[in-house]
């Protein structure tokens, strides 16, 4: 996952089907506090110290990956990641649109080449190497 606009804590961040976890949580900071007592941690993290405007966009529990060994690469969106909450997620494949917002149980199916847009404007690259 390379980012394209906003700013994260690394350059890239490699997933891998032989991780063991299998989910990587995408949000802003490295921890966030989601309901009494649950703490995250995300994986894919965009700096909450930054400036860049297109971070403040992104919710600190916005969407997840995860990997099926039927499926590949899922992206879900969370709690964090929908309309209501004033953000969306979509996914950007060519001239298609995605829109995640309308269901938190249905992924998409990730593509080499998808753009992940978090927020309004904060994009994330997926590419299979």
């Amino acid at each position: 996952v390379l980012l394209d606009r906003g700013v994260l804590l690394q350059n890239k961040y490699l997933l891998t089907s032989t991780d063991k976890n299998r989910i990587w949580n995408i949000g802003r900071g490295e921890i966030s506090q989601v309901g009494k007592g649950y703490i995250r941690q995300n994986h894919i993290v965009f700096d909450d110290n930054s400036t860049n405007e297109h971070n403040k966009f992104v919710s600190r529990n916005h969407a997840h990956i995860e990997y099926s060994e039927d499926l590949g690469y899922l992206l879900y969106v969370d709690e964090g990641g929908r309309r209501n909450e004033q953000n969306r997620t979509r996914v950007i494949r060519g001239k298609d649109i995605l829109d995640l917002e309308s269901n938190m149980k249905i992924p998409v199916q990730l593509k080499d080449g998808d753009q992940i847009e978090l927020g309004k404007h904060a994009i994330l690259c997926f590419n299979m190497i």
